[in-house]
């Protein structure tokens, strides 16, 4: 079996979900390290990695690919679903369009515009196939 090449160079630079940059610093054995440092409560606690084939992986290759990709995912953060787009973070939160709630589902009107009618009709599939006897 092939080991799956590499899609990050070493010394060359790529853009994170949040569109900053990053450089890679080295890729040892199947994991890639940048140069993205870790704080926790002030303190440095290392560099962000990642392992190739992971899904932070596929996400960061297909941002790099194309910055205009959506990958549309569904949460549940408390209240209502969410259906977000995980290539596009915005100041530490994923770009929202749309709430479901009930059945009903309300847009966000800033970034309705962006979706295509495939991914409107998955939001409304997915709105149409949830179950409510709980919430």
């Amino acid at each position: 079996m092939m080991k799956e090449e590499c899609f990050f160079k070493v010394g060359q630079t790529y853009i994170d979900k949040k569109r900053n940059q990053f450089k890679v610093t080295s890729v040892e054995n199947s994991v890639v390290i940048t140069s993205q440092e870790i704080y926790w409560c002030g303190a440095f606690i290392d560099y962000v990695s990642f392992e190739v084939g992971s899904e932070m992986y596929n996400d960061l290759v297909a941002i790099n690919k194309n910055p205009d990709t959506k990958k549309l995912i569904f949460v549940f953060p408390g209240g209502c679903w969410v259906c977000c787009d995980s290539l596009m973070e915005e100041r530490g939160d994923y770009r929202t369009y749309a709430h479901i709630w009930k059945g009903k589902v309300e847009y966000n009107e800033q970034y309705k515009h962006l979706l295509t009618p495939e991914e409107i009709k998955r939001i409304t599939d997915f709105s149409n196939n949830l179950r409510y006897d709980n919430l």
